[in-house]
């Protein structure tokens, strides 16, 4: 029987985790000398309003390699001869996978794959919502290890900021960069796909943003999901413009985990897409 790991960035629920019988390992944030355990979607309010209230950036923390063995032995406490799939956060934006690699090594008889999944955020989700639909349609672990690193080429993620300010207070840009695109309400869009961060485009005001941004997405997509950071104030419209210009049905809307919203900023929003 296969069983997944994964890091609290994939920005799961609850009910979620339940259902499909997954296990997750949390990073934590620090903001002012308290610290948050980024947990369940369920979670997140209570540290994006001590966020909002804040002068402090947080920082984050990936986990402790013991925190993955935790998670593996409670796994093979339950199913002694379960195959397991860590799936981590992009190693592009953390070093959760080198944490999860330490503990994998602590087994070295056991059936235990390690998957960067080279993305982030709600990218995150579809890609493991699509692995768990192939996991649950009985292939097995080989077939399903091979899969997970093919998908993990064929999804992505765009997203727009608010503001410059969190970018480059967390190091992604510079101050004049900042300056220049507050200014001129520059709106950048990047692109999160195959462990990259890129600026593909950059649009004078939202709605240019907003067409830009849908224009640069593949022919040949699958699934879509838009994410927001603490504030879905563009979420319809950019779910009216996607319903309009491509030809994908049951768009899924999520808030987006805390790891990376912090470092994208309140109000920043996006969209996630699987090739087929």
């Amino acid at each position: 029987m296969i069983k997944i790991i994964v890091d609290s960035t994939f920005g799961l629920t609850q009910e979620y985790v339940d259902k499909h019988d997954l296990h997750v390992v949390d990073l934590i944030m620090l903001l002012d000398g308290k610290e948050y355990s980024e947990g369940f979607e369920e979670n997140w309010n209570r540290f994006y309003n001590d966020y909002e209230k804040s002068k402090d950036f947080p920082k984050t923390s990936q986990p402790n390699p013991s925190r993955f063995e935790e998670a593996i032995k409670n796994i093979y406490s339950k199913e002694p001869e379960a195959e397991i799939i860590i799936l981590t956060i992009g190693s592009g934006l953390s070093g959760t996978v080198n944490s999860a690699n330490v503990a994998r090594n602590n087994f070295p008889d056991r059936k235990i794959a390690l998957i960067d999944s080279y993305n982030a955020s709600i990218a995150e989700f579809v890609y493991l919502d699509e692995v768990i639909k192939y996991v649950e349609a009985e292939h097995d672990f080989l077939d399903t290890v091979h899969y997970a690193e093919e998908l993990r080429k064929k999804t992505g993620v765009y997203f727009i900021p608010a503001s410059m300010g969190n970018l480059y207070r967390s190091g992604r840009i510079s101050k004049i960069t900042s300056i220049i695109g507050s200014i001129l309400v520059i709106k950048p869009i990047f692109e999160f796909k195959n462990n990259i961060v890129t600026v593909v485009k950059k649009a004078i005001g939202i709605a240019n943003a907003i067409n830009e941004m849908i224009k640069k997405l593949p022919a040949n997509i699958k699934r879509l999901v838009i994410g927001y950071i603490n504030d879905d104030k563009y979420v319809s419209t950019l779910k009216e413009a996607l319903e309009k210009q491509t030809n994908v049905i049951d768009i899924i809307i999520k808030p987006v985990s805390t790891t990376f919203g912090v470092h994208v900023g309140l109000g920043a929003f996006g969209v996630a897409y699987v090739e087929a």
